[in-house]
């Protein structure tokens, strides 16, 4: 069955980290990918609010123009999408990145954040994207920036995956204990599995006794 974006649940906690987890699981030998086009990456724009409704119309719109430019900012999308999970991955495991991670996720926080343009109206200070052409490339920037957010102004030790399905997530708890992306999802997956394995090691040493 393939998996669809207005079927996946947003259990991040935040725009880049629901973007790395457009797969189903991360724990499996075949991933299956919710993106399956450009229209599937806009209609996940749609569901966390990443874009608005305006920018996706317009967006689909040169997308339908240009489908071949198209396809390739889908395949860049998903190339940025591991370079974010092999960062945060290491993060949330407490290690330290891979240089070539870095290198590649430096190189991408560039190029979307030199579209951002600060500007004074109604005297108030305002941040914006600048939007007089439309770039198929744009919700990647919304996804980036998010990622620099989580970098600068989140305490590292939020960052998480999910034991389960491998998921990241932003563990907003107060007390910073949550181990899965969701408690009703994979917790509870997690806790049958558990007590299915710790009753079985159980009746092995009964009738090892016997």
């Amino acid at each position: 069955m393939e998996r669809n974006i207005s079927d996946m649940s947003l259990d991040g906690g935040c725009i880049c980290f629901d973007f790395t987890n457009t797969v189903h699981s991360r724990k499996e030998e075949m991933m299956e990918d919710y993106l399956h086009t450009y229209t599937d990456l806009l209609q996940w724009c749609r569901r966390t609010g990443s874009l608005p409704e305006e920018r996706i119309e317009r967006l689909q719109s040169t997308a339908d123009e240009q489908p071949a430019k198209a396809e390739g900012v889908l395949k860049q999308a998903k190339k940025i999408r591991e370079v974010l999970y092999g960062v945060f991955s290491a993060l949330a495991a407490r290690k330290q990145p891979q240089a070539s991670m870095m290198e590649q996720y430096n190189k991408a926080m560039r190029q979307s954040l030199i579209h951002l343009r600060f500007y004074y109206e109604h005297e108030e200070k305002k941040l914006d994207w600048q939007q007089e052409v439309v770039q198929l490339e744009e919700p990647l920037w919304r996804i980036l920036k998010s990622a620099f957010d989580i970098w600068v102004q989140e305490d590292l030790k939020r960052i998480k995956e999910c034991e389960s399905c491998g998921w990241m997530f932003l563990d907003t708890s107060k007390n910073n204990r949550r181990r899965w992306c969701n408690m009703q999802s994979c917790g509870s997956i997690d806790k049958a599995l558990r007590y299915y394995y710790r009753k079985k090691k159980q009746r092995q040493q009964i009738n090892k006794k016997q």
